[in-house]
């Protein structure tokens, strides 16, 4: 399965995309709002993570940006952030994101992520 990594963590990012190819899965890690922008019309994800807390355009935006794309459908998007309130997670699933997930997140959580998404999907 294709999986889109979009934090402007350098390390994060790089941490998650190794992990997710460990799993057997195919990533594409971006550090910008724009840079997922263009890898999402040519990789095609099927699972997107995406960092909340992105410059220029946060993943709010970017996640209401790609829910307007009808060519990018369907892809389940998955929001990782630092804040993990009530309030946090309605903002995440109001711009669209299937799953709010509080950062660092554990392998283990990755894997159930894409396991159950594959299963589903």
């Amino acid at each position: 399965m294709k999986v889109l990594i979009t934090d402007d963590n350098v390390d994060s990012a790089q941490t998650l995309g190794t992990l997710v190819d460990l799993l057997g899965h195919e990533s594409c890690v971006t550090h910008s709002a724009e840079s997922a922008l263009d890898a999402l019309a040519a990789f095609r994800p099927r699972v997107a993570f995406l960092d909340i807390g992105l410059p220029a355009m946060d993943g709010y935006e970017l996640a209401r940006a790609i829910r307007t794309r009808s060519e990018l459908q369907p892809i389940y998007l998955v929001a990782l952030t630092g804040r993990g309130t009530p309030s946090d997670r309605a903002d995440a699933h109001a711009a669209g994101f299937d799953l709010h997930c509080a950062k660092p997140m554990p392998m283990g959580r990755v894997q159930e992520i894409l396991r159950d998404f594959d299963c589903s999907g």
